[in-house]
């Protein structure tokens, strides 16, 4: 948390107004570890063709800088510094979530032709050539005016109803998915993504996202080894 503070991700973080929000997962440390592992992995590729080793030197504050994407841009070509948006996008229009009759659905709808697509499947095809939505400029300068528009329509209908519907004909959406829901969604057991402990507790727990064609994905992640479980194996391994 104190690197997401001096990071900056806290100030974007959160809805307009509101107090300063932690991003809910460990990001500074997830960031840090996954730039320290492609940093690794570069310097064993370069070691492997010069023979030399060299330093890997990565602190989490410039990884929180470095994930703060267009927010810096944004903020240099302006000098006007980002503030929370809740869940919309930024820059682009209608981008975040949007309320239907028995819940939230999320639509990036990031340009001009799938914005029409849009219109069409939600039947307010008119807004296409409204001044205020003709362009993406245009919506983000009104971007609540539009918001109340599309769920004046999304609210006729449920978020599966609508999700079928826009999935259909290419607008990128989704539904707004708790913990529960995550862990039951088709897509993410299709991906072994959340996989059995091989021991007696039953726990499941999250698979690996790297899938690569040379090997087989697990089906279950190994028990945690037993205090000093792997003493003697390491300590022979370090033995001259």
């Amino acid at each position: 948390m104190v690197v997401q503070a001096m990071g900056g991700i806290m100030s974007i973080t959160g809805e307009p107004g509101g107090r300063p929000t932690r991003v809910g997962t460990s990001i500074g440390d997830i960031a840090a570890a996954l730039f320290l592992t492609v940093g690794v992995t570069s310097a064993l590729y370069r070691r492997s063709e010069t023979g030399t080793g060299m330093l890997v030197d990565v602190a989490m504050l410039d990884c929180q800088v470095a994930i703060l994407e267009n927010a810096v841009a944004r903020y240099l070509a302006t000098g006007v510094a980002p503030a929370p948006i809740g869940a919309r996008h930024p820059s682009i229009t209608p981008f975040g979530a949007f309320q239907a009759r028995d819940g939230q659905i999320i639509v990036a709808a990031g340009n001009d032709k799938l914005f029409a697509q849009l219109c069409a499947v939600l039947g307010c095809p008119e807004l296409v050539s409204d001044p205020r939505f003709a362009s993406n400029d245009a919506r983000n300068e009104n971007v609540d005016a539009l918001a109340q528009e599309l769920e004046r329509k999304l609210e006729r209908g449920s978020v599966a109803e609508w999700l079928e519907k826009l999935q259909a004909v290419g607008v990128p959406c989704a539904p707004l998915n708790d913990i529960a829901q995550v862990v039951t969604d088709p897509q993410v057991l299709a991906r072994n993504m959340l996989l059995p402990v091989d021991d007696e507790s039953q726990l499941r727990v999250a698979g690996n996202p790297i899938k690569l064609s040379d090997y087989d994905d697990a089906t279950t992640r190994p028990r945690a080894p037993d205090l000093d479980g792997d003493r003697a194996r390491i300590i022979a391994e370090l033995e001259p």
